[in-house]
């Protein structure tokens, strides 16, 4: 991945930038009403509206397609250890069964830094610890699936964010480029909504 740390550093700028113009336009729009009634109909209708037009957002994915980069099936994170995610695999969560119906562990970090060194190095750098890595078995030389017929919907699903940290071979790309700066945008308005709707 092509300097991490910037590609990060880059789009939490991007976010404060984007969350304090939205959060401005929420004040403005709210202060402009003129009962309680009306905010709370405001909020939670703008709210909605901005859910939808999210869902929108993330349908435009469909546009691109995987190039087989292999890049998600030799290194997925989860700040959860086999073990817990085994406790809540057990426990009825839907997400931790299928990652674990894909994924196994790295026997080291040193193992995964070989396959993503940009990313470990970014991890270290922004002291984030308690990092555990996976990769997938059924991927081939040629970095298809062997069983793609059968693949878990978390697979089929993936990238799910346009947020998400992607390589710059990926063939969503793209589209993360191209409607990064509307998902951070909803990103804010439903962490501002959210806030709001909770105070009113």
């Amino acid at each position: 991945m092509e300097n991490i740390t910037n590609s990060i550093n880059n789009m939490r700028e991007m976010y404060r930038r984007i969350f304090k113009e939205c959060f401005d336009e929420c004040l403005a729009k709210i202060d402009n009403l003129n009962s309680d009634d009306d905010v709370s109909n405001f909020l939670d209708d703008y709210y909605q509206q901005v859910i939808f037009e999210r869902a929108e957002l993330l349908s435009q994915k469909d546009l691109c397609k995987c190039i087989c980069c292999g890049s998600c099936c030799k290194l997925a994170c989860s700040e959860f250890s086999p073990e817990e995610l085994r406790e809540k695999s057990h426990n009825g969560d839907e997400f931790a069964r299928q990652f674990l119906s894909v994924f196994v562990p790295y026997s080291s970090k040193e193992d995964a830094r070989r396959v993503y060194p940009d990313y470990i190095e970014m991890l270290e750098n922004n002291n984030v610890e308690n990092v555990f890595f996976y990769h997938c078995n059924k991927v081939t030389k040629d970095n298809k699936c062997s069983d793609y017929e059968n693949r878990p919907q978390i697979c089929k699903d993936f990238p799910d964010n346009p947020l998400a940290l992607l390589p710059k071979n990926c063939g969503y790309v793209k589209w993360k480029e191209e409607v990064q700066e509307k998902a951070l945008r909803y990103r804010a308005l439903i962490d501002i909504l959210d806030a709001l709707r909770k105070n009113k």
